[in-house]
């Protein structure tokens, strides 16, 4: 059976670890504004993509009615 010194020893531990554990760990915030970011990023080179299609079948058919 631990002792009470033992158990404070050990909470002292695992003070310490969830300590360097938080310390280590990026902020949720960070997480969430990262996510963000590259939501956006995917968001602005799916519409690029779809404003360069628009603009080719434009061309095309600018084109095709000028011939």
């Amino acid at each position: 059976m631990p002792t009470p010194t033992t158990i404070v020893a050990d909470a002292a531990t695992l003070h310490a670890l969830l300590h360097v554990i938080s310390r280590e760990q990026p902020d949720l915030a960070d997480i969430q504004a990262q996510a963000r970011v590259t939501w956006l990023l995917h968001l602005a080179v799916t519409l690029a993509e779809k404003v360069a299609i628009g603009a080719d079948e434009l061309v095309t058919q600018l084109e095709a009615e000028g011939a």
